[in-house]
């Protein structure tokens, strides 16, 4: 466990490294882009900012930011710093997160299944053909139709911006297509290898109840590698939320990210990489305690 945590924290030790030197490798400077902006105006934010020191030194100041959970102001909005971009886009990401993992895992599971259950059955193709249009098809196109169809011609449902219960199902629906596939895919495969076992054939000669069977025996052990596919789940959704929010105006962290891209907002590119690198990675060390707590032959 100690091994396996000194391993997350140099992950992000190199993901920090790598996030400054991509910046620093970046042509211009946050304010290239002002115009007719003089050169001693330009000059004074670079020193303002502390921009035109050396790279080693900007690097240290970089590492205690990251140290002190201070990632300075935003180069771009005024009087607003990306810790404050991060505490009110966050909680909006991770309500747009969370929905669709939780549909994701209802969905996989119910599908995966059903495909078991009736292997090379009607049923079983039909669940496959959801999957490969789950897999094959892209958030982002998904999410498109989504709007039209829905939106637009039905009217169901809003196409944008983020309020009630309503502007979160598109966008959760978005995100949770590829993962539901994903994760139908494992549960169908390692199900039906372990209603093959002969401890599944024991229990169902001693008359125990196929349900039983089925959730007691055989989904425990068939979502093992289901848990283990949680971590970079996680990572595909917060990636994968960079689009969709956009697509849906959705103020989340995602669309800010994207917003500090387009306008070098150097301190918010990297306060939100750390920040979304530091919840991958804490994800994929619960995971890994919770892969041994389930299966106690897996050192952690």
């Amino acid at each position: 466990m100690k091994n396996n945590f000194f391993s997350r924290l140099a992950a992000f030790l190199a993901i920090v490294t790598l996030t400054f030197l991509l910046m620093k490798a970046l042509p211009g400077d946050p304010f290239n882009e002002e115009q007719a902006l003089p050169e001693e105006i330009h000059a004074a934010l670079l020193s303002h900012y502390g921009l035109d020191l050396p790279w080693h030194i900007q690097y240290g100041r970089y590492l205690i930011s990251v140290a002190t959970w201070d990632f300075g102001p935003s180069f771009r909005y005024k009087d607003v710093t990306v810790n404050q971009i991060i505490a009110k886009g966050f909680p909006v990401s991770a309500t747009l997160g969370l929905s669709a993992l939780a549909i994701a895992l209802c969905t996989g599971l119910v599908l995966g299944t059903i495909a078991a259950l009736h292997y090379r059955r009607w049923q079983d193709n039909a669940a496959l053909l959801i999957v490969t249009l789950g897999v094959s098809m892209p958030s982002f196109i998904l999410a498109t139709m989504l709007q039209y169809v829905i939106g637009l011609k039905l009217g169901w449902l809003p196409i944008a911006r983020w309020g009630g219960f309503s502007h979160l199902i598109l966008p959760a629906l978005s995100l949770a297509a590829l993962p539901s596939a994903f994760i139908a895919r494992m549960v169908r495969s390692n199900l039906i290898e372990v209603l093959q076992q002969d401890y599944i054939k024991t229990a169902r000669a001693k008359g125990v109840a196929e349900w039983q069977v089925v959730a007691r025996h055989g989904l425990g052990n068939a979502m093992l590698p289901v848990l283990s596919y949680l971590g970079p789940l996680i990572a595909n959704i917060l990636v994968g939320s960079f689009v969709v929010e956009k697509i849906f105006a959705i103020p989340g962290l995602g669309h800010a990210f994207v917003n500090s891209v387009l306008n070098r907002d150097y301190t918010v590119i990297m306060g939100t990489t750390c920040f979304y690198s530091l919840i991958l990675l804490a994800a994929l060390f619960l995971v890994d305690l919770a892969y041994g707590w389930l299966d106690p032959r897996i050192k952690v």
